[in-house]
């Protein structure tokens, strides 16, 4: 609805006796009825209008080269106090851009990996690849450690394997 009919609106239900009616009869929740006449009362028909705040071509630029940068919009936040993340993965959304293609790339780039259960920086060969659906296509855990996993395993659950042989 545009402002001057919501205006309208609030006014003919105000001078209604039986404002649950002429809300029903003009098809308006309650809740947003007195949204409006909040916004109303607060700003007039100027507070009625929703505030959106354009995006500059210089300030588009500025955010992808941030976000190229960037691991996460988190990085990117305090540069923009006034966006919300929302805003801010909108607008790169728009631009086509995506932190998770991102993120890939990045992995894809690097040499070295930590294995999540030893902690060691291994080279990206000494881990498999993953079955799984994972950043940068490699398992968390380094070969050594999977291997000593998979033969913990066994030595402790022999009844499991032997009923699946």
């Amino acid at each position: 609805m545009k402002p001057s009919e919501i205006v309208s609106l609030i006014e003919r239900i105000e001078k209604s006796g039986n404002k649950t009616q002429a809300l029903a009869e003009a098809g308006v929740n309650k809740a947003t009825y007195y949204s409006w006449l909040r916004r109303y009362r607060r700003g007039g028909i100027a507070g009625l209008i929703p505030k959106q705040s354009k995006w500059t071509d210089k300030e588009i630029q500025k955010l992808v080269e941030a976000a190229s940068e960037a691991w996460s919009v988190n990085d990117i936040l305090p540069k923009y106090p006034k966006r919300s993340k929302k805003a801010i993965e909108a607008k790169l959304a728009d631009c086509g851009f995506s932190f998770r293609e991102h993120q890939r790339k990045l992995l894809a780039a690097r040499k070295d990996k930590r294995c999540r259960k030893c902690g060691l920086l291994k080279p990206v060969e000494d881990f498999y690849d993953a079955a799984f659906e994972s950043l940068d296509g490699k398992h968390s855990y380094c070969k050594q450690c999977v291997l000593m996993s998979q033969s913990k395993y066994r030595e402790t659950n022999p009844e499991k394997i032997q009923s699946r042989q």
